[in-house]
Order: structure tokens, then C-alpha cells, then sequence
């Protein structure tokens, strides 16, 4: 019997779509933001999967959040978000990651990385994997529900951040021009430009899924001009990259280098997640 019982739950688990986060740092409380714009990126071979995956995210994350839009970038025009949610396609593809390739099963692996819409700056980042059932389902496209998959992932992944609790007002805004850390009157406006292209750069590949990349951008933006932002990201790499006592170390950096009372407090949060994250917590 219990053969038999354990054969009928395998069966029904085959039949299920299912996702995983297979990485992820904490995200920041989401309870201050109020309008959310979901925009997707992929290769050449999964170009036509971007805008069905902005779709069915925006739908999933605006029935479990309390934001007062949530917007596919299709869809967005001109409106003004206060929270980007990035998803960028790194693989699709038929048969799943076993030495039998089943061509019913469609495998989407995204990575998800959360912005602020007001200072482009970094939030959260996860890896998910979608993967739609071992079974043919008639009438089914298999990617279809895969991108499914992923996107309740992701609307859990807010909805335990704080986006469906009662918004917040959020802190006032500072402005922190570029370069705006201690040494950085020492370097000139040229130098500071290009640390500020670097540092873009390396939100760019962020992004993108190249970690290495970003780490070496926002490195190269560091030795240029000590900027305390600069460090925040660095160690924001780092810790995506779980070289966690990296990371300690630049962000511990960033509060060395006079940053504004906004990025000094989401530092020291960030030093706490890596903390217990490097505990093993």
C-alpha cells in the first residue's frame, strides 16, 4: 500500500508545474513603494517568451501586493514607477536537466532583480527556475506554464518582503550627487564621470546575470573615486557571489566614507543579512 500510495503522489508531482529560487538575498521592505514596473530581458532564442513573462508576473505580483499599479512594461508608457522588477531570461529550453530528456518538460531560468525606481539602486536579486509538469497536458504550451511558475514565485518572493502589507510613507530623499562620498573632492570631475559610467555599467550586468562582471565594474569604480555607493554595490555583488566576508568588508567600507543617513541604514541592514547569512541562518 504504501508503494502504492508513494507511486500516486509521484504521479500527481509530475503533473504539477513547479519552481525554485536557487539563490537570493534578502529583499528590503517593499512597503514604501506604491507603483511597480515588471520588464523583461532574454536572448535571441527566448525573445518571444519576454513580453508573455511581463504579463503573467505583473498579474501574480498585483494579486497578492498592495501597490497601486503594477505595470508590464508593454503596458507602461509613460508612467512613473518607484519599483523596478527586472527579469532577465538566462535560459528556456525542452527535456529538463536529467539524463532522460523529456521534450514535454519546458525549463525558464530568470533572474529576478528588484531596483529603485527613484535612484536606480539595487534592492534584491534571486535566480527561479520554472519548470512545467513531466507530463503532456493537452492544449498546454509547456513554456506557457513554466513562465507561470516562475511568476508566482517571484509574487511570493514580494508578498514575504512586506508588498502586501499597508504602504508606508517612505524616508525623505536625499540628494547624494555622484562622487558625493569622503575622497571624493580629491578627484576630478573626469575621474568622477568615469566611475559613474563604471558604476552604471555594473548595475547593467547586474542585471543581467554577470556577477563577476559587476563586481569587477563596481571595483573599478571604487579604485577611482571612494565613493560610499560604490561600495554599497560592491558588497551587493559580493554577497550575490556568496563571498560573504567580501562583501562585509566593502560594505563596512561604505560606512567608513560618509554616506547619506539612507544609504548608511540600508548598509547596516545589508551587514546584518550577510551576517546571518555567513552564520549560516
Amino acid at each position: 500500500m504504501r508503494h502504492a500510495m508513494a507511486a500516486v503522489a509521484a504521479a500527481a508531482a509530475a503533473c504539477q508545474p513547479s519552481a525554485t529560487v536557487t539563490q537570493q538575498s534578502p529583499i528590503a521592505n517593499l512597503q514604501t513603494y506604491r507603483v511597480a514596473l515588471v520588464r523583461a530581458t532574454a536572448g535571441a532564442d527566448a525573445q518571444g517568451w519576454t513580453a508573455p513573462l511581463e504579463a503573467v508576473v505583473a498579474d501574480r505580483v498585483a494579486r497578492v501586493c498592495r501597490f497601486d499599479a503594477v505595470l508590464p512594461a508593454a503596458q507602461a508608457g509613460e508612467a512613473q514607477a518607484d519599483l523596478i522588477v527586472d527579469l532577465s531570461i538566462q535560459r528556456l529550453a525542452r527535456g529538463g536537466d536529467g539524463v532522460l530528456q523529456n521534450p514535454n518538460k519546458a525549463v525558464m531560468d530568470v533572474l529576478l532583480v528588484l531596483s529603485d525606481g527613484a535612484g536606480d539602486d539595487l534592492v534584491g536579486q534571486a535566480w527561479i527556475r520554472g519548470e512545467s509538469p513531466a507530463v503532456f497536458v493537452a492544449g498546454a504550451v509547456p513554456e506557457e506554464i513554466a513562465a507561470g511558475a516562475v511568476a508566482d514565485s517571484v509574487a511570493r518572493l514580494l508578498a514575504a518582503s512586506g508588498c502586501g502589507l499597508a504602504r508606508v510613507d517612505p524616508p525623505p530623499a536625499e540628494e547624494e550627487p555622484p562622487g558625493g562620498g569622503t575622497g571624493a573632492e580629491d578627484a576630478d570631475s573626469d575621474a568622477v564621470a568615469r566611475a559613474e559610467q563604471l558604476n552604471d555599467e555594473g548595475k547593467r550586468l547586474f542585471r543581467a546575470g554577470d556577477l563577476e562582471g559587476a563586481a569587477t565594474a563596481f571595483a573599478g569604480a571604487v579604485a577611482i573615486v571612494a565613493d560610499p555607493r560604490y561600495y554599497f554595490n560592491l558588497c551587493f555583488a559580493y554577497e550575490a557571489l556568496e563571498r560573504y566576508d567580501d562583501a562585509l568588508a566593502q560594505c563596512r567600507a561604505a560606512l567608513d566614507h560618509n554616506p547619506s543617513d539612507r544609504l548608511r541604514a540600508k548598509t547596516q541592514t545589508r551587514i546584518d543579512i550577510i551576517e546571518r547569512k555567513r552564520a549560516g541562518k
